[in-house]
């Protein structure tokens, strides 16, 4: 492999010669052939989070601007309906101000800055979806008994910890996960279960732990990184199933569904949106749909259910 600077914007880092590497190692090296820490990554985020804030006025990138955008490049303004609540008006044409500030600040027509918004998430969703079909291959080997991860257990409700690496059993992975890797201190990666139906009163809690700073085998890592880069000389390969739901990609797919609902029809509730919204996401919590749901519903979306008539005193 040839030296020098990589996607991550300085020397090139080799996998480590050892025994064991850790998930978030083994994750950016299968993925960009160069090997990163949680600490590197945490820095570089925190970079690109205030990059993000200086062109798109947002640190977690430009998808805000993308509904406002709409608007604007077709001369149009928010409407909302008489029972639209004030607050919710309120924060729309904040956000919608804020969006023509911007607008104005970079001196672009609104249709080229909306190409240009477009073309800035269509690059942060085809990088989402490397990590999480490397994701999905590392889960799909571990559930079928082919390669092993250790982990320190950790009990979310209790909150205890076992302080050792222990192997963690096969069944683990055949329900959702999440991977999280760029945390600081300590370095590993951790795996905890990502469906979280407590939430939604419809099934009961996942009782699985999480498990801390895992480590993977550095022969297993090397065979994944062959098999991932044949996967990707596939065209048009579609992975099997999703074990992490990207923010990015959910956040388009609602903006999406937003600007094609049919105007004639009532809008969907919470509900039918959370149906559409998991068919396509696997292991998406109902928490987090719905704080990309209350951010980027327009209001007439986001009221409740018809109330009851009461019954007038006689």
């Amino acid at each position: 492999m040839a030296k020098g600077k990589g996607i991550f914007e300085d020397k090139r880092r080799e996998l480590p010669d050892a025994p064991y590497v850790t998930l978030t190692e083994a994750l950016t090296w299968i993925v960009a052939s160069e090997c990163r820490g949680d600490n590197y990554l945490a820095e570089m985020w925190q970079r690109q989070g205030d990059q993000n804030q200086r062109d798109w006025g947002s640190r977690y990138g430009p998808a805000w601007l993308l509904r406002h955008l709409e608007l604007l490049a077709n001369g149009e303004e928010w409407h909302f309906d008489e029972s639209d609540a004030e607050e919710d008006r309120r924060n729309t044409l904040r956000q919608f101000d804020k969006a023509k500030h911007w607008l104005a600040a970079n001196g672009t027509d609104p249709v080229v800055a909306r190409e240009r918004v477009r073309e800035s998430c269509d690059r942060d969703n085809a990088e989402n979806k490397k990590y999480e079909a490397c994701e999905d291959m590392i889960v799909d080997a571990c559930a079928g008994r082919e390669i092993e991860l250790q982990g320190i257990k950790y009990d979310r409700k209790t909150r205890e910890c076992d302080g050792v690496h222990s192997t963690i059993p096969h069944t683990y992975f055949l329900r959702p996960l999440s991977f999280w890797i760029g945390r600081k201190s300590p370095e590993g990666g951790d795996l905890s279960p990502e469906s979280r139906p407590e939430l939604d009163d419809v099934e009961p809690a996942d009782a699985r732990p999480s498990y801390r700073q895992v480590l993977i085998r550095r022969d297993d890592v090397l065979r994944l990184k062959n098999i991932f880069e044949d996967r990707n000389k596939l065209p048009n390969r579609t992975p099997s199933r999703s074990r992490r739901f990207s923010l990015t990609l959910v956040e388009k797919w609602f903006q999406d569904r937003v600007r094609n609902w049919n105007s004639a029809e009532p809008p969907p509730t919470e509900e039918a949106d959370w149906v559409a919204a998991k068919q396509g996401s696997v292991g998406l919590s109902r928490d987090s749909f719905r704080e990309i749901r209350r951010r980027l519903a327009p209001p007439g979306w986001l009221k409740r259910g018809p109330r009851r008539k009461r019954n007038s005193r006689k």
